[in-house]
Order: structure tokens, then sequence, then C-alpha cells
């Protein structure tokens, strides 16, 4: 049972990752940040909360390895909305945290959309 809650919120947050991305393309970053905090709830993750929050804290707080590249994927993501919204220095400070939250995990066998953005978190900007 508690794998069946666990997939389906995983699932959940990759299709809000996939909306996110897709309404930040059509410049929608109101609906696209959105998207990602009804992902974020699946998990029963705030997304005001995580943005606020540093790559240390968010780590204890979500142990799971999957659980946790999917924050970093959505936190990648939020940096990219920041960016789109000429937020730089927020943007750097997002997604600096998103890469130190992956640091170390295992991203294959992940859906292709956690793994993007998780690849755009650890590149230079």
């Amino acid at each position: 049972m508690r794998d069946d809650v666990l997939l389906r919120a995983i699932h959940q947050l990759v299709e809000a990752l996939l909306r996110a991305v897709g309404l930040r393309k059509k410049k929608d970053l109101p609906a696209a940040e959105q998207a990602l905090g009804e992902g974020l709830g699946a998990l029963g993750l705030p997304l005001g909360l995580l943005a606020g929050l540093d790559a240390d804290t968010l780590a204890g707080l979500v142990q799971d390895p999957a659980r946790r590249a999917l924050v970093a994927a959505a936190l990648a993501e939020l940096a990219e909305l920041r960016l789109a919204a000429g937020r730089p220095h927020e943007a750097s400070t997002l997604r600096e945290r998103a890469a130190r939250l992956a640091d170390g995990l295992d991203v294959e066998g992940l859906p292709e959309p956690v793994q993007t953005a998780l690849g755009r978190a650890r590149m230079p900007w």
C-alpha cells in the first residue's frame, strides 16, 4: 500500500514537471508554478516551504532518494521559472540548492523529465 501511494505521488509530480515545463515555454509562469506546487503537494511538501529551505535541511527532511530526486527536479524547474521571470539571483540560488540536493543520487531509472531537470541544475550557467 505504501509503495502504491509513493508511486502515485511520483507519477503526479512527474506530470506536474511536464506541465510546468510546457507552461513555462508558453510564458504562463504563474500557472507553471501552480503546477509544480500541486505536484509537490502530492508528496505532502508545500512549494513555498521547499523554496525557502537550504539543501542540508531539505536532505534531512526528504531522505528517500527517489523523493529527494523529485524535490531537486522541482527546485530546478522553479529556478527556470524564476529566471524566466527576470529574477536571476533567486534562480541561481534555487538551482544551486537543487544541484546540492541531488548530489550523489543515482538518476538512472528515474523518469526522463526528472533526469532532464536534474541535468539542467548540474550544468553551469
